[in-house]
């Protein structure tokens, strides 16, 4: 950042960090509420720059959908291999495996 573009001020010396005396202040020009083409900012991004107040979003899963995924998440698996020693090797794989880029959950 350029010096034109911060102000420097002089401070009381701070106990945490004695060496420095000098801080830097952004210029008031660097909170201004435009693009630096000079058109406005959209309301919603002037909104979530406020700094008061923090910036808030709903979460995009619901508890269900979160569960219905875990399930789909455990069932995707391979079988385990007592149950080939157990069944006779009848049972030699998952036959409802499902591939992650091949196909879609219905959630």
């Amino acid at each position: 950042m350029d010096t034109d573009a911060r102000m420097l001020y002089f401070v009381e010396p701070d106990p945490l960090c004695p060496v420095l005396d000098i801080c830097e202040k952004p210029s008031p020009a660097a909170h201004k509420s435009s693009t630096s083409e000079g058109r406005p900012l959209h309301p919603s991004i002037q909104q979530a720059r406020r700094r008061d107040q923090p910036f808030k979003m709903p979460s995009n899963k619901t508890f269900r959908t979160k569960q219905k995924l875990a399930k789909a998440q455990r069932q995707n698996r391979p079988i385990p291999q007592w149950i080939r020693l157990r069944t006779g090797n009848t049972i030699r794989y998952n036959a409802k495996r499902r591939h992650w880029r091949k196909s879609t959950l219905k959630v």
